[in-house]
């Protein structure tokens, strides 16, 4: 009989728990990165391409942002499967939406201490929109990894990234993107402006 596939074995929540902190570390290392060194990195960089007319920007904060989110999320994934290979998509999307819970929430706490927020009432919403904004990211990345990483459909997966940035940009579109609510330094505010 196969060992059916069971959430939260004490293999799984370990590997949840690692990642989570990883993913912590890596918050805080993007964070100073473009916010605290003496010269911090900058936050757009012009791409050459030959023949164009013009070099088109690249937000540099939301590469690295997405680019740890991926890589912490990938090899937690990869993780669980070794030592779970029963596991299905919708296990393997929960658990990177634990991984988030667990760092987004406490990185949150530590950058809004250092940010000039008078009264909880002024904490409380800047706090929640970047937890939830940057989670619903992390989940629906976790998603596409579990997806990839369980069927092997790359052609489904190209299409369900393109229509994720898509439907990223009518929502900014719709709803706007009000920078004024949307602090610089927020991963929020780096994954939403990437994925222009």
């Amino acid at each position: 009989m196969k060992n059916k596939a069971r959430f939260l074995n004490k293999l799984q929540l370990t590997v949840i728990v690692e990642f989570g902190l990883l993913l912590l570390a890596l918050l805080a290392l993007h964070w100073y990165l473009f916010w605290f060194i003496p010269t911090p990195l900058p936050q757009h960089i012009n791409v050459f391409i030959p023949g164009a007319d013009s070099s088109p920007s690249l937000n540099l904060d939301g590469f690295i942002l997405v680019a740890f989110i991926i890589t912490d999320l990938i090899i937690a994934q990869k993780r669980i499967l070794y030592h779970n290979p029963e596991a299905d998509v919708k296990l393997l999307t929960i658990s990177g939406m634990l991984i988030g819970l667990i760092a987004l929430p406490t990185f949150h706490a530590i950058r809004l201490l250092f940010a000039d927020i008078e009264g909880p009432a002024n904490f409380l919403k800047p706090y929640l929109r970047s937890v939830f904004g940057v989670l619903i990211y992390t989940t629906i990345f976790s998603f596409m990894i579990a997806f990839q990483l369980k069927t092997r459909r790359t052609g489904m997966l190209f299409l369900l990234i393109v229509i994720f940035v898509i439907l990223v940009n009518l929502a900014k579109r719709f709803y706007g993107s009000n920078k004024q609510e949307l602090s610089n330094s927020t991963p929020a505010y780096s994954l939403a402006n990437f994925l222009n």
